[in-house]
């Protein structure tokens, strides 16, 4: 199991999107939810795509800081 506290999310540049880990930390969780505040614009019509990376750091690296990468109060 993944540390889930050890993801965030970057657009292609490198900058780091801000994120909210919201459900699904725990080693008996199914799936996981995380939203995204988009900075940028997303191009309308068939060109309409923002590629997102999603981040992996050592699985000692707690990358939360409430600043860009936060989770829900209750988790």
């Amino acid at each position: 199991m993944y540390n889930l506290q050890s993801i965030q999310f970057t657009y292609l540049n490198g900058t780091i999107i801000p994120s909210w880990l919201q459900s699904g930390n725990s080693n008996t969780s199914q799936q996981t939810q995380y939203y995204l505040k988009i900075a940028l614009q997303i191009p309308e019509g068939n060109s309409g795509k923002l590629t997102v990376y999603m981040d992996l750091a050592k699985k000692n690296i707690l990358l939360l800081n409430n600043v860009t990468t936060g989770e829900a109060p209750g988790l």
